[in-house]
């Protein structure tokens, strides 16, 4: 047997067996313990865990609903555009004959008030329908 000097287990031993998990010599103080796992074995996963669903449950949701928040208050409320009408009341105009206008007296969007002429029309054809109207006649 020629393993037993050195520690090896003897010849056809189970070399896991129960005689290899035990010393050759007895553990006498406690200077003579193997030395514990290090620290980065299970408990250093159980933080990262821990640290994982915080950051997931809580970090996540509450960046998320900031930014939505922003993206609220930025937005969506007040329509702003270079291309914008403001609302007046309109009211059409018309005259109470056809005729081509031949000058307009206001300018765009001025207040006027009731009975100021807007636009001038040509008075030539009138003429004309009143010169053969008096020739009838």
């Amino acid at each position: 047997m020629r393993g037993t000097e050195h520690g090896d287990p003897p010849a056809g031993a189970d070399p896991h067996g129960p005689a290899a998990a035990m010393p050759a010599t007895p553990i006498t103080a406690a200077s003579d313990l193997p030395a514990a796992p290090p620290a980065s074995g299970r408990g250093a996963s159980r933080w990262r865990s821990i640290a994982l669903r915080l950051v997931l449950l809580v970090v996540v949701p509450l960046l998320a609903l900031a930014v939505g928040a922003g993206a609220w208050l930025q937005g969506g409320r007040v329509m702003e555009t270079d291309n914008a009408y403001v609302k007046a009341d309109k009211i059409p105009v018309s005259a109470e004959i056809a005729g081509t206008v031949r000058a307009v007296l206001v300018r765009e969007n001025q207040v006027v008030a009731a009975g100021t002429p807007l636009f001038r029309l040509d008075d030539a054809p009138l003429r004309v329908a009143l010169a053969r109207a008096e020739a009838r006649v």
